[in-house]
């Protein structure tokens, strides 16, 4: 994405731990001060610093997709609010934790009160 998007920023070195390894030295570009739109271009959303990465650890099964929320009663008004799906769409931003103001939930919807 950064290429495409002709996004730069300076080397730096995270310290990472994981389930397999500790302090890890890993070389990443650092980027900051990047904003994204929302699905119908209304609001801009300032993202925290970034870092580049070569692979991400997201697959096109996790995208929420209209079909399968037209399955479910209860998520039926909102699949008309879900971008189009289409495979051949590149994963090449992951949003996370560390922006809130996109992650956090504007609304739960449940099923039922005695549905699981």
């Amino acid at each position: 994405m950064s290429e495409k998007l002709n996004l730069q920023g300076p080397p730096t070195d995270l310290l990472l731990t994981s389930v397999q390894e500790q302090n890890v030295h890993v070389p990443r570009n650092r980027i900051c001060r990047v904003e994204v739109l929302d699905l119908r271009r209304e609001y801009a959303v300032k993202l925290p610093m970034m870092f580049k990465r070569d692979i991400f650890p997201a697959s096109h099964s996790q995208i929420p997709k209209a079909s399968v929320a037209q399955k479910w009663e209860h998520l039926r008004p909102v699949a008309d609010e879900l971008m189009q799906y289409s495979p051949s769409v590149e994963i090449s931003l992951l949003i996370g934790n560390n922006c809130p103001t996109i992650v956090r939930p504007r609304k739960v919807i449940v099923e039922g009160e005695d549905d699981r």
